[in-house]
């Protein structure tokens, strides 16, 4: 066994001298002697089985049958195994049975429910044994008394203590232990220890509940003294007794005391106990002495889950936080709350939010998320890697919430710098009854003081005041921290004066430090003077605090004197820190030579802090020379700290040496660096307000300028001459000027005046120190303006806290205040702090500043994986996934392995810039690195191949993944989605509840996108359940998914309950809405959504204004479209590809098609998509001409078509059937190797049908693989068109054999077909079966077919009644139909009502009134005729001239009624009248019916 040999000393033996062996009676319960044989057989029998609970249940079944149930002895015993088999309920049912009841029966159950954890049971069965009448005994008093320990019942725990107390048990050890436990459990440590005297043979379980009671209590001293005091009462220790004694060492600070505890533990063989050596891992590693844990912990033979997390935590506590990582790893045991709990804190201390992401994860799988502890531990971790978004999801989602999780997240908010929020948090935490701490005020005080912000810092003081923690030295020394830090010395001070009776070292040192901080250095002596008086022993920050308000003060002599003190008066050997304070003082006061001296007699080589004040005082004194010898050591020292050059460079300047501050300002360059820019903050309205020198990004620029030139003239009025030394560049003296005009405190002092109230006091926190002219000027202020201004510098920030800022800048995408805390990290030399050099570049890539991250990057000497990694992962988050590609290389050149976090990055980019051959060779490298065991790295190449269309693939990583996450299941279910494959998503997401994993909204959202077709509606329906039960419906983006999945599923009622039922809205659930709204056909739905939209004051997204924009192309509303243009451009989507096709297509459906064009014409670099929507945008206006000339453009810029640019050309053929061009189109789509796939099959077959070539049309429909919906409605259309309607139907019948369904364009064709060959019966059934056999709501589209076929076969008067009990708004369509037929059945009355109808409708169609006027002349009725003319021509409709065209030469010509502009049209009028006149000498007469004229013969002819 391990004995701390080089650390046991002999001490030991006499500190705890040998215990002597003393024996003690057993004691047995001696059975009556009267028992009856049988009773004392099933007794024996019991006993015998009493690990094994069926046997005793035969037993018992053998006791009842022979009737002895009602056996005391029997059932005393029954109770008793059945509750130590956990078998409460039999035991219960075994008590209640018995009419008579003894002491050791309830005993027994009482024991039961206390051992199975019931302690709230045990507690009711005690009250009910005492409403009863039974007395009380030692074992049920101790029972009952635990279980109200647990339950943290005081009452109840004091109420059993007097029962035990009236029954004579106060001197009983067992009881008087337990008794002991429950008081101390308690704080009552004085009560406990009474009892503890009174207690008159106390046994080791007495004394070690005393000892561990004074233990966990901080009484050190008491524990070592009944220690020793059991031991001279020859009473030997346990190994609890031990535990305690080692675990008062810990508490107490007391290493040494710890290793005696120790020794004597090995020396009395107890060493080897796992709760002994435990306890001793724990006080190794609380006491620093981490090497010590780690040999208990490596020679231990049996380890249990407590030991793994004692050393885990010993790791944590010490800072190595990666062996506490190793340890996990090799932990076999599982893990638990505390195991998760010390490797968050561990996160926590190194800022690694992705190995604090998968523990969360860790914790979300074992369901220990909502444990108080962890849940708590997971906001700390949270909030101190920056990441304060999660922190506070994790907080609002705990259903339960202690002091500890609200101070974790007030402290959290306050550690980023966020006072607003902590704050709110804190209101909050007022508001739930939850009664802050000491750390949760210290927290909130520490936030105000960091941004200068007094109001919220008096706030906190108002609490403190109201609830008496004024007082309390650990507030005190913050709110004085806090007043100093805001300019507020006076406050500061009476505060420090109102703790006369409580201050410690911390509290003297705040005071003098904020003095010195304001230069009030006699005020800071006096306060040092009187903490010696007090009996006070300064530290070492008190002499730094000191040394600095004696610099700052110009006090030399007493800056020296306390120097010399420190060592000779106090024994503090002064550091680093300490002879810079004292270089900086006399260099300040300008005994630079004298200062050089104490550089060199320091007894260790001089660090920067050293040689940085040295530095600044040969500057100020024009000492170059020595400058120059001073930055080159700094130089040698750190290289990288652009302080240093700026500070030669300003010797150099000071000296006038223009060409070699030049030269300094060149490597610079060179080398990446840059001067740390000045900034100062102001709080104004409870908000703090950041300006930079020459700042013109505020909201209030101009005003502030404005100020300042006001101020300046009332200044140079009181005799203010500007000073021009501390510019030191080499510019002319007037723009030397304009540069002291745009000073960040002038900025900053303006701004609070246009502000705040007059006679109010101006408070400025600036990163630098002030120049010599801003001095001056803001005393020339002060005088003009009567107020005081106070400017004070802020204090340097760790490293940790500065790279939590830096993580919530990048997470906020705030790259101002990011360049800031740059700046403040540049000044303060932490540039050779790597985890800070990475967090630069972290938030420069995530705000989307990729090339200053890149230069950062490189500015970093000794790169880690870290480094790389957060440029690999910014540069992946904005798409630039080839570098990243490239990055890898170099970094793999480097001779550095990446880690999970580096092969995540990559394979994202390798997905995401679909490099499917460099993905797969990432994922050869994870196999050969080890890294396919990391859950994140097989999650990144599930999500890899589905991205890649590889879903096999996909489904095999995901299948080896020895752990699978959230992530990994939705990302899996996502690319069975994005494939269209819903039966192995839901068979996936069923496997998932099967397995047990969590569910939580990604999945869903993943599972419900897969569902978005009508025939998967009621799958989605059973997920929608499904998320209802977990609670997840009311999830923002699973609420977005179902709206999704209900409108796509063509069931607006669902999808309009589930929006309606949303309480948190964001952009994309209103435009779900009104994009399932536009898809399902109810336009004016989804344009007064948008409004109401708009209203609401939600902005939309570019989905949104692509979804209103569909709507406005469906019911052709141009001037709302119009509107959504403005809109669009309003809020800066114009260059959105996505939107401007839309709105393309938006002109283009609304007939608007010069305005589509117009737009087109606008985009300087139009992709194919734009290209596509404007050619089919001239298709759906039926200008084929105009789609065929931009796309003979388009193929002129070099711009590759896609299968849709082609379908579309080759419909602009099929316009004006051309079949030539048609061909061309046909071979194009084969040299481009797009075949007959989706939709160029279509397209093609339609194409040949329309422009006669049915065989053609027909082969070309024949060869398509993969025939769709589209095919054969294609096909079924040409078919029709060509008069071979019969075969039209046939194939119809085909498609239904096959199994295609029809749609509503397939039975517009099938009416159609009727129509033309007279079949109405035919049509009847069609349109009977639409709704009845396939669920399509008939559109007008199919009314207007039903109408042609009727009309067609002369059943007028049918048809006229059929439109006239048309349920849906058909506008003037139907009656054109009619009106039509009318004409050509020769109809007169008929035809006159349906035009009638049509001039009540206003219709500004043409044809309407031409037939309508037609009708009227067939009739003779001239003055209606002329009548119909009148109202066309009051409402500006002209009637649309026929034309006809025809391809020749693969050239189309059109022509008009009487044409004359074709250049041949002499000839072509020749031709027809040779024509003519030979069909007149064959027998043809003309039939001027149609020319509805009063023309003579000879006019009708020509």
């Amino acid at each position: 066994m391990f004995y701390p040999t080089a650390r046991l000393h002999r001490s030991s033996i006499t500190l705890f001298p040998p215990f002597f062996s003393t024996t003690t009676a057993a004691t047995s319960v001696e059975e009556p002697r009267f028992l009856d044989p049988v009773v004392r057989t099933y007794l024996s029998l019991l006993q015998k089985f009493s690990r094994a609970p069926n046997s005793i249940r035969g037993v018992h079944s053998q006791i009842v049958t022979n009737g002895l149930s009602t056996s005391i002895f029997l059932a005393t015993k029954l109770v008793k195994l059945y509750s130590e088999c956990g078998r409460l309920r039999d035991a219960h049912q075994v008590f209640v049975s018995m009419r008579q009841r003894n002491l050791p029966l309830w005993n027994s159950i009482l024991g039961g429910y206390h051992r199975n954890g019931l302690h709230a049971e045990c507690l009711e069965l005690y009250n009910q044994m005492r409403s009863e009448g039974f007395g009380v005994d030692s074992s049920i008093c101790t029972l009952t008394l635990k279980s109200c320990e647990n339950l943290l019942d005081w009452q109840n725990g004091k109420k059993v203590m007097e029962d035990a107390f009236d029954n004579g048990l106060e001197g009983d050890p067992f009881f008087g232990s337990a008794s002991i436990g429950f008081l101390v459990k308690f704080g009552e440590i004085i009560a406990a220890r009474r009892l503890f005297d009174n207690i008159a043979e106390r046994d080791v379980v007495c004394w070690n509940a005393m000892i561990g009671g004074h233990a966990r209590n901080g009484d050190v001293k008491k524990a070592v003294e009944l220690f020793l005091e059991m031991q001279m009462d020859r009473i030997r220790p346990s190994p609890v007794t031990m535990a305690s004694l080692i675990q008062a060492s810990a508490i107490g600070g007391n290493l040494q005391l710890g290793r005696l505890a120790h020794g004597y533990a090995c020396v009395c063989g107890m060493s080897p106990d796992v709760l002994v050596q435990t306890c001793l891992i724990d006080m190794y590693g609380k006491l620093k002495d981490v090497e010590c844990a780690r040999q208990v912990f490596d020679r231990m033979i049996n380890r249990n889950l407590v030991s793994w997390n004692a050393m885990i935590s010993a790791c944590v506590q010490n800072g190595i936080v990666a062996d506490a990582f190793l340890l996990a790893r090799r932990l076999d045991l599982g893990v638990d709350s505390a195991t998760l709990v010390g490797l968050l804190q561990g996160c926590a201390e190194i800022a690694s939010l992705n190995h604090g992401k998968s523990l969360h994860c860790c914790a979300m799988r074992r369901r220990l998320e909502h444990d108080l502890v962890v849940s708590t531990a997971i906001v700390d971790m949270y909030s101190k890697c920056g990441s304060m978004s999660n922190a506070r999801n994790v907080f609002d989602r705990m259903p339960e919430k202690n002091v500890i999780s609200w101070t974790a997240m007030v402290a959290g908010y306050s550690q980023n710098g966020q006072a607003d929020e902590a704050l709110k948090v804190f209101n909050g935490m007022q508001v739930a009854g939850i009664k802050p701490n000491s750390v949760t005020l210290v927290s909130l005080l520490h936030a105000c003081a960091h941004i200068g912000s007094l109001r919220k810092g008096k706030t906190v003081q108002a609490y403190l005041v109201r609830h008496g923690l004024e007082f309390e030295v650990v507030s005190s020394t913050a709110l004085i921290d806090m007043y100093t830090k805001c300019g507020k010395l006076a406050s500061a001070r009476r505060l420090f004066d109102s703790c006369r009776f409580a201050r410690d070292v911390i509290l003297w040192n705040a005071m003098i430090g904020g003095y010195g901080m304001h230069g009030c250095g006699c005020d800071a002596t006096v306060i040092y003077d009187q903490m010696l008086k007090d009996g006070i022993e300064p530290n070492e920050t008190t002499f730094i605090s000191l040394l600095t308000a004696c610099s700052h003060a110009g006090m030399v002599e007493k800056g020296r004197l306390y120097f010399d003190s420190m060592e000779r008066n106090h024994g503090i050997k002064p550091t680093e820190k300490h002879y810079a304070c004292l270089v900086d003082l006399l260099g300040r006061a300008g005994h630079v030579e004298e200062a050089e001296e104490v550089i060199k007699g320091m007894p260790f080589e001089p660090g920067t802090a050293v040689l940085e004040a040295m530095l600044s005082a040969c500057r100020t004194y024009k000492k170059s020379e020595l400058g120059v010898q001073i930055a080159d050591k700094l130089l040698q020292l750190d290289p990288t700290n652009p302080g240093i050059y700026v500070l030669l460079s300003n010797i150099y300047a000071g000296a006038g040496r223009w060409g070699e501050v030049d030269e300094m300002r060149a490597v610079m360059r060179s080398r990446g660096l840059s001067k740390t820019p000045g900034y100062s903050l102001i709080e104004v309205g409870g908000s703090v307000h950041a300006f930079l020198a020459g700042d013109t990004s505020h909201p209030c620029s101009a005003q502030i300028y404005q100020m300042l030139d006001t101020l300046l003239m009332q200044i140079e009025a009181l005799g203010y001459a500007p000073d021009t030394s501390s510019v030191l560049h080499n510019v002319s003296e007037e723009m030397k000027i304009d540069m002291l005009f745009g000073h960040s405190e002038r900025l900053a002092i303006a701004f609070g005046l246009i502000n705040t109230p007059a006679g109010s006091v101006i408070r400025i926190t600036k990163n630098l120190r002030v120049c010599g002219d801003c001095h001056t000027w803001t005393k020339y202020i002060s005088v003009v303006i009567k107020r005081d201004i106070i400017t004070s510098m802020e204090l340097v920030s760790r490293s940790r806290h500065l790279s939590r800022l830096l993580m919530q800048c990048a997470e906020k995408k705030n790259v101002l205040e990011g360049r800031i805390i740059h700046a403040h990290i540049v000044k303060n030399d932490f540039q050779s702090d790597i985890f800070l050099r990475n967090s630069v570049v972290n938030m420069y890539a995530k705000c989307g500043r990729l090339e200053e991250a890149k230069i950062e990057f490189n500015g970093i000497k000794e790169r880690d994986v870290v480094s790389w990694n957060c440029l690999i992962n910014g540069f992946c988050q904005h798409g630039r996934g080839f570098e990243v590609l490239g990055f890898f290389d170099s970094m793999r050149r480097e001779g550095l392995h990446p880690n999970p976090f580096t092969f995540a990055g990559v394979i994202t980019s390798a997905a995401n810039t679909s490099a499917a051959c460099e993905g797969r060779q990432v994922h050869c490298l994870v196999l050969k690195s080890g890294n396919w065991l990391d859950v994140f790295v097989t999650t990144s190449l599930v999500s890899f191949y589905c991205k890649c269309a590889s879903v096999s693939d996909a489904r095999k990583v995901f299948d080896e993944m020895l752990e699978r996450n959230s992530v990994s299941w939705a990302a899996m279910i996502s690319g069975y989605a994005a494939q269209r494959c819903a039966c192995e998503a839901l068979e996936l997401f069923s496997m998932m509840r099967e397995e047990g994993a969590e569910l939580n909204e990604f999945v869903f959202t993943s599972v419900l996108s897969a569902f978005a077709e009508p025939e998967y509606m009621e799958d989605g329906r059973l997920v929608h359940t499904i998320a209802i039960k977990t609670g997840l419906e009311s999830h923002v983006s699973v609420g977005n998914a179902l709206v999704t999945m209900y409108s796509k599923c063509g069931n607006l009622d669902d999808a309009i309950r589930v929006f309606g039922g949303s309480n948190d809205r964001n952009a994309i659930t209103w435009s779900a809405m009104i994009t399932g709204f536009a898809q399902g056909g109810s336009n004016s739905e989804a344009l007064k959504l948008f409004s109401k939209m708009h209203f609401s004051g939600i902005k939309p997204s570019e989905f949104t204004l692509v979804g209103v924009l569909n709507a406005c192309s469906n019911m052709a509303a141009l001037e709302h479209g119009k509107q959504i243009h403005d809109c669009m451009l309003k809020l800066g989507f114009a260059s959105q590809v996505y939107v401007r096709s839309a709105l393309i297509d938006m002109y283009a459906k609304c007939g608007s098609v010069n305005d589509a064009r117009k737009e087109f014409d606008q985009l300087k670099e139009p992709d194919i998509v734009l290209w596509t929507s404007m050619i089919s945008g001239y298709v759906q206006n039926a200008e084929g001409e105009e789609a065929l000339n931009l796309y003979g453009r388009m193929e002129a810029e070099n711009i590759r078509p896609n299968e849709l640019t082609l379908s579309s050309v080759i419909k602009a053929c099929s316009l004006l059937a051309a079949l030539e061009q048609g061909k061309q189109m046909h071979a194009r789509t084969m040299k481009y190797g797009l075949g007959l796939q989706v939709p160029i099959g279509s397209a093609l077959s339609s194409m040949y049908a329309k422009c006669g070539d049915l065989e053609e049309g027909i082969l070309m429909f024949r060869r398509i693989a993969e025939r769709d919906v589209v095919s054969w409605n294609a096909m079924i259309s040409g078919l029709s068109q060509n008069g071979r309607g019969k075969e039209a139907l046939q194939l119809f019948e085909e498609m239904h054999l096959e199994g295609t369904k029809p749609d509503d364009i397939t039975f517009v064709n099938l009416l159609s077909t009727c129509s033309h060959i007279g079949m109405v019966d035919k049509g009847w059934h069609y349109f009977k079966s639409m709704h009845k056999d396939h669920g399509i709501v008939p559109r007008v589209e199919h009314y207007a077919c039903m109408v042609d076929i009727l009309s067609r076969a002369g059943q007028l008067e049918e048809a006229k009644s059929f439109i006239e009990s048309v349920p849906v708004e058909h506008g003037m369509a139907l009656w054109r139909i009619l009106l039509g037929a009318s004409r050509s059945h020769g109809n007169l009355i008929i035809g006159a009502y349906a035009g009638e109808r049509l001039m009540e409708l206003a219709s500004q169609e043409s044809s309407a009134y031409v037939l309508l006027s037609n009708i009227y002349a067939s009739a003779g009725r001239w003055e209606d005729v002329e009548r119909v003319r009148s109202v066309m021509r009051c409402r500006g409709v002209n009637k649309e001239p026929g034309c006809s065209w025809i391809e020749i030469k693969n050239q189309v010509h059109v022509f008009v009624v009487r044409d004359q502009l074709h250049p041949q049209i002499k000839e072509v009028y020749a031709v027809v009248r040779s024509l003519s006149k030979q069909m007149r000498d064959e027998g043809y007469r003309p039939n001027t019916n149609m020319l509805l004229y009063g023309f003579e013969h000879q006019m009708e002819d020509d």
